[in-house]
């Protein structure tokens, strides 16, 4: 008797797997699972592009995220239960792509180890890497006001000024004005009126010395902020001031492909600079990438 209803619940939990309706995630860097169907429910877990997710149930509700139409679905992963947005779900009989690393739209192609102070994740000191790109334009900007400080007279420091913005623009043109996937925390999060719009600074200290990076302060009158509804908008939402991320930007350049930060004196400029940039893509360091 025993073996009979070994084999029939042998059976039933084969027949369950086998029926169990399997989908793929689409989301080039990666979906959320979170605790209720909506994106203002709380993120549970990240799913890599291309893992295969068990549905369990279907939401009526319905919801537009960056221009996709879809239904919230309730998935099982890896033993964990939640909701995922189903516009990121592949659901033909296609064979699930390995589950890999996934690259981000810009990814930094090489790094510097860079020892840094006590900020938020360490005690002390630590080794970090930083984009070796990112590491040479704020090294720039360091050792111009380093030159500046010390300069003898101002006519030695305006020609070290004019320097520098010369370099600055050449190394900028050979970056084609953008930075991908930099470092940087969280300095300033607002909201206008209503929350439509953020304004973001971000800085990063690596160099030993402070570099702002942020929307444009004349961002009222652009589209070059951050809007709700965007990649950044909806990253920044379960973010606080002090939080690390990764950032994607452009830089804003005038006549000859100069890009100066706003400032209203030669020393404002190179003592703790700040870049107005248009934001491509943020995403949040984790603790294990720290």
């Amino acid at each position: 008797m025993k073996k009979i209803v070994l084999a029939v619940l042998f059976f039933l939990l084969v027949s369950n797997f086998l029926c169990a309706e399997l989908a793929r995630v689409t989301a080039k860097s990666g979906l959320y699972m979170r605790d209720q169907p909506s994106k203002a429910g709380e993120k549970k877990t990240k799913i890599k592009n291309g893992d295969s997710v068990e549905i369990v149930e279907k939401s009526s509700k319905r919801e537009t995220i960056e221009e996709i139409d879809s239904v919230w679905y309730k998935i099982k992963f890896k033993g964990e239960t939640g909701w995922v947005f189903g516009g990121y779900l592949d659901f033909s009989n296609t064979p699930p792509k390995p589950s890999v690393a996934v690259q981000p739209h810009f990814e930094a192609e090489e790094y510097i180890e860079r020892e840094i102070a006590k900020a938020g994740w360490f005690s002390d000191k630590v080794v970090i890497k930083f984009p070796k790109k990112q590491c040479d334009f704020e090294d720039l900007r360091k050792r111009g006001w380093n030159e500046y400080d010390s300069a003898k007279n101002e006519i030695k420091q305006s020609a070290i000024w004019n320097s520098i913005n010369s370099s600055t623009a050449a190394m900028m043109k050979s970056y084609n004005y953008r930075a991908n996937r930099w470092k940087g925390k969280i300095y300033s999060l607002k909201t206008n009126k209503g929350g439509g719009r953020v304004d973001l600074e971000l800085v990063s200290e690596q160099s030993g010395s402070k570099v702002y990076y942020m929307t444009p302060v004349y961002e009222i009158f652009s589209n070059d902020g951050i809007y709700a509804g965007s990649q950044a908008y909806n990253e920044l939402s379960n973010l606080a001031e002090g939080d690390w991320v990764y950032f994607s930007c452009e830089f804003f350049k005038k006549g000859e492909g100069e890009v100066t930060p706003v400032a209203l004196t030669e020393r404002g400029s190179l003592d703790a600079p700040e870049f107005q940039v248009k934001f491509l893509e943020i995403e949040e360091i984790s603790s294990i990438e720290k």
